[in-house]
């Protein structure tokens, strides 16, 4: 008898931990974290534009499309307001923020259709789900530029370093080419900058300025004095696996309940 009333009490006790356990996984509240980014995409039909978030409930549904009504990027005014159309969601990795770890995933949206560039500083992306929820998430800033005539740049290997391991961009990029681009007007990652380059050899060093943003995914544009332009479409230059640690005050952090 003794025994019988043994077993029963552990079993009673191991259903009362899995309710506890299962009742307090439903409890945590869901928070969503972007980090300021350099948005920067050169338009071609095949690029999509691709928006990093992060989530800490990792069974909320963010792989289902299904789920999402629509999406906005705007300004905080409301100057600028582009509809998106999401074509995929993927999951990248996780990472640890004051002792939680939180999901990291890609938006991938169809590039809209342009005739010139177009630009949103301090974009806000607006999410509305199925549901009627709704969360709005700063970005960073977004840059699409159209160039209607361009030479893809032929390079043997292309690489990337950072001044300081905790830095949220690259500093400089190296690309080895084929043929070296004489005559070079400017340099460019988005509209109207105009980057420092040299030489060593065949291979091209182009050093950015300081955005402040993560800036790791972009393209790359050079115009020559006699107006040609060539580019490189958006190259992941770097994955970060622990920028919420170093994001700093460029972390946006949402309750969503």
């Amino acid at each position: 008898m003794k025994k019988y009333v043994l077993i029963s009490s552990v079993f009673v006790c191991f259903i009362l931990l899995i309710v506890l356990i299962v009742t307090n996984k439903k409890s945590i509240d869901k928070k969503f974290i972007t980090v300021d980014t350099l948005y920067s995409f050169l338009y071609n039909e095949n690029q999509k534009i691709e928006i990093e978030i992060y989530i800490n409930d990792d069974e909320f549904p963010l792989l289902e499309k299904n789920i999402y009504n629509d999406f906005k990027l705007h300004d905080e005014k409301y100057k600028k307001n582009l509809s998106l159309e999401l074509v995929d969601v993927t999951y990248s990795h996780s990472e640890m923020l004051n002792n939680e770890y939180f999901h990291k995933y890609i938006f991938k949206f169809k590039m809209p259709n342009l005739t010139s560039d177009y630009s949103i500083e301090e974009a806000i992306l607006d999410i509305s789900f199925m549901n009627n929820n709704k969360i709005s998430l700063k970005i960073g800033d977004l840059s699409l530029m159209y160039i209607e005539s361009e030479s893809e740049i032929k390079w043997i290997s292309i690489d990337s370093k950072k001044n300081d391991p905790s830095d949220l961009q690259i500093s400089q990029i190296r690309i080895e080419l084929e043929q070296i681009i004489t005559n070079i007007d400017t340099i460019s990652i988005y509209p109207e900058s105009n980057l420092k380059y040299s030489y060593i050899g065949n291979t091209l060093i182009i050093d950015l300025l300081k955005y402040d943003l993560v800036c790791n995914y972009i393209p790359i544009i050079i115009k020559t004095k006699d107006k040609q332009i060539y580019t490189i479409s958006n190259h992941r230059f770097l994955i970060e696996y622990n920028i919420l640690e170093n994001a700093g005050k460029r972390l946006n952090i949402y309750d969503f309940n």
